[in-house]
């Protein structure tokens, strides 16, 4: 039988149509399986959800027993810090155009989240995300600490990584800049656009 009843879902922070579907397609899908079902902010703004189906993210933590997000990686690791300290399990949609974390696609909703409601799943346990990740022997991996510096995961700070190969571990960190200083100058070019300097601003 599966413990997961009341089911959160946190949605990229952007409106495109495929979003929007995806997070309809979900909802509809979890309510037929009787799960109770919340939206972020960011999601329930996009499926146009009533007051009450919307939670922060802390109450998302307090009152759901899953969450599933909707996005890229970068929306993944966002809900994964937020989520951090409540211990509950994530299952990722992704929207993005690779997924490392999230690999799960629109069109799979039904036939990867059945057998998860249905109970039979095996949790992989988080690894420190603003940390350190140690390399088994022999292991292969990808270290990849942000795009340009900025991981694009709601946090505006810049992040890069230290590999220790001696000792087989990754050491990452997270370190502020002025932001708003390169926000101003990527608006003083007339050929970039000023989204691309919000997006710094917002982490995304």
């Amino acid at each position: 039988m599966s413990k997961f009843k009341t089911v959160g879902i946190i949605g990229k922070q952007v409106e495109t149509a495929l979003i929007c579907e995806t997070l309809e397609r979900l909802a509809t899908y979890l309510e037929s399986r009787g799960r109770d079902v919340f939206f972020d902010g960011s999601g329930g703004t996009n499926v146009s959800a009533p007051d009450d189906r919307v939670l922060s993210l802390p109450d998302m933590g307090e009152r759901c027993s899953l969450v599933v997000v909707v996005g890229g990686d970068g929306t993944l690791l966002h809900a994964a810090r937020s989520m951090a300290g409540f211990g509950v399990p994530l299952v990722g949609i992704n929207l993005g155009r690779l997924g490392f974390l999230v690999d799960v696609s629109p069109e799979e909703i039904e036939t990867c989240l059945d057998p998860i409601l249905d109970g039979e799943y095996d949790e992989d346990p988080p690894d420190d995300l603003d940390g350190v990740y140690r390399l088994n022997d022999n292991e292969k991996a990808i270290i990849n600490p942000g795009s340009v510096g900025q991981p694009r995961d709601l946090d505006p700070r810049s992040s890069y990584a230290i590999l220790d190969d001696e000792q087989g571990k990754v050491e990452f960190f997270r370190l502020p800049y002025q932001v708003d200083v390169v926000v101003d100058k990527i608006k003083a070019v007339p050929e970039l656009s000023d989204w691309l300097g919000e997006r710094l601003r917002e982490g995304r």
